[in-house]
Formats: structure tokens, sequence, C-alpha cells
């Protein structure tokens, strides 16, 4: 061989080991970049999009498998093209490493029991996609809280227009069959408003040691506070009733009146607000002040209780 087939030998070699080190490169190579309303990550062979807008994360992978509930994902399935948009809320990503030396797989789950497995990322371009996804998890995050906010917002919405048509259905019978300009006597405001209570006490499900209540002309209760003895308690003011414990109550004297704030059936430590319902209106200072003792007193022997169950868990 004469020195011209040498060198081009030599220079074949030389392109192909730049072209293999640029194909390297190239499927080495990631991007993050900032697209109307999202975020994008791009590989080689897979990009993951975040669309805020539509609150979905959209994946285009070429060694993808996706599985559903009624066709779950297998070990003997064949990798191939895969698009597949998952709504944000309830995904979640597991990256696989034990399944090929040196790779990993990454897992998608969304809510709705929908599966993408990404196969054989290389380990490089894994770690830089699990430092995007926890960016965006932190979107994530924000957003599921937002909605179940939103939907605790919308059940308490519901309950208090519940509450609002069942004492509204009471009021009506208990006037049945009086003239509508008919004044009512003592006792018959009286009866009015023991049916309201009762019907509160039912619910509950007790019958509080110590109560107060005032009602209107008409009998409608306007206000209402039933405390056991075991701090249970039941309040009801500006049409909304709420059952619960003083355990992490809040109370306060606020122009007059006393407002106790507690935690009612949708409260959670991730939502943590409390209802707050004021009472003791028309009574007198020194009243208030009795009753706000009461209620600190009890509240702080729940708190402390409460500690000293955690306690030993700490």
């Amino acid at each position: 061989m004469d020195a011209t087939g040498f060198v081009l030998i030599a220079l074949t070699l030389s392109l192909l080991g730049l072209f293999t080190l640029w194909m390297y490169r190239r499927m080495q190579h990631t991007s993050i970049l900032q697209t109307p309303g999202g975020l994008r990550f791009e590989a080689y062979d897979f990009s993951v999009q975040v669309q805020r807008l539509e609150q979905q994360i959209h994946v285009c992978c070429a060694r993808g498998v996706l599985g559903t509930p009624a066709a779950p994902l297998t070990p003997e399935a064949v990798p191939g093209p895969v698009e597949h948009r998952f709504a944000a809320p309830g995904l979640d990503v597991e990256w696989r490493e034990e399944l090929h030396p040196g790779y990993t797989d990454v897992l998608l789950k969304g809510a709705d029991g929908t599966q993408l497995r990404i196969a054989r990322i290389s380990a490089p371009v894994a770690a830089r996609f699990k430092y995007f996804y926890l960016q965006v998890r932190l979107w994530i995050d924000k957003l599921e809280l937002r909605l179940e906010r939103e939907r605790i917002e919308g059940l308490r919405a519901e309950e208090l227009a519940a509450q609002q048509q069942r004492d509204a259905d009471l009021l009506v019978q208990l006037n049945a069959g009086k003239p509508a300009q008919a004044a009512l006597t003592d006792e018959e405001r009286e009866a009015m408003a023991q049916a309201q209570i009762a019907q509160w006490r039912a619910a509950a499900g007790f019958t509080g040691q110590n109560s107060l209540s005032q009602t209107d002309t008409k009998g409608r209760v306007l206000w209402f506070v039933d405390l056991a003895d075991d701090g249970r308690i039941t309040l009801h003011s500006d049409k909304r009733t709420v059952h619960s414990t003083l355990r992490g109550a809040r109370i306060e004297a606020v122009f007059g009146e006393l407002e106790v704030s507690v935690r009612d059936a949708y409260w959670s430590e991730e939502h943590p607000e409390l209802c707050s319902l004021r009472v003791l209106k028309g009574r007198s200072a020194a009243e208030r002040l009795a009753w706000r003792e009461r209620l600190e007193i009890l509240r702080n022997t729940l708190d402390r209780q409460a500690l000293s169950e955690l306690a030993p868990s700490l």
C-alpha cells in the first residue's frame, strides 16, 4: 500500500473518530428552554415540556412504553416512539437505575393511572433531567396546593348552602299555619329557637353543659354556642354552623363579641385554616370575659393532651 492509501485510511479513521465524538456529544447534550407559558427540557431522544396554562406535561420520546389502567406496563414491552400529555396535578416521577448499568429508566406516573417509561437514558442526561424535574416539582406542588384549597372551599360552600337550606326549611315548617304578619309570642320564639338548636345538637351528636343563644323577633337564632365539658363545641352565627372541638382554637374579643376560630371538617396540617364565628353579641363584658376564660382553659387542656400524645413518637 502506497503513502496515499495510508493517508486515506488515516483521514477516514480521523473523520470516523470526529463523527463518533460529535454523535456522543450530541446524545449527551441537553438544554432547558423558556417557552411561551412554560418550560422545556430537550435531550437527544426525548423532550418534556411544561404547559402552565393548560396545567399539563407534554412528553415526546423515541424509546418509550405507555401503560394505562386497562393495559398496564409489562417488562416484555418493546420501547418505541411515544407522545403523551399528563395532567400536572398528581404527576410523579421515578428513576430506575438498576435496570441497565450506566443507564436510567424514567417512569412518569399520572394521577389517572397512566404510566410512561422512557427507556435507557444515559446517567448524565438522567441527572440533568432530575434537576429539571425538581424545579418543575415546585410548580406542581403549588398547583396541587391551590387546587386542593379550591376543592375544600367548594365543599365548604356546598355544606354551608345545605345548612342554610335545612334551617330555612325548618323555619318554614315551624311557621306553617301562622298568618304572615302575625307577631310571635315569646313562647313561640323560644319554641322555634329550641327546635333549631335541637337540630344542630342532633347533627353534632352531643349536648353541651354550657350554652347561650340569641334569637330575633322572627324566632331565628342569630348566634348559638354549645360547649361540652370535654371541649367539644357547636357554634352558629351569620347563618353558619360548625361542630368541632377547642383543640388548636383561637379565642379573641372583638367589638363587643367573642370570635372563636376552630377546625372544621376540612382542616388538615396541609390546609390549617380555621373557621371563625362570632358569638355573645349583646352580652355583658363580664359574661364575655367569663366565657373567654372558660374556652381558653379547655383549649389549653386539649392542646397539652395533644402534645403529650405526640411526645412518645418524637
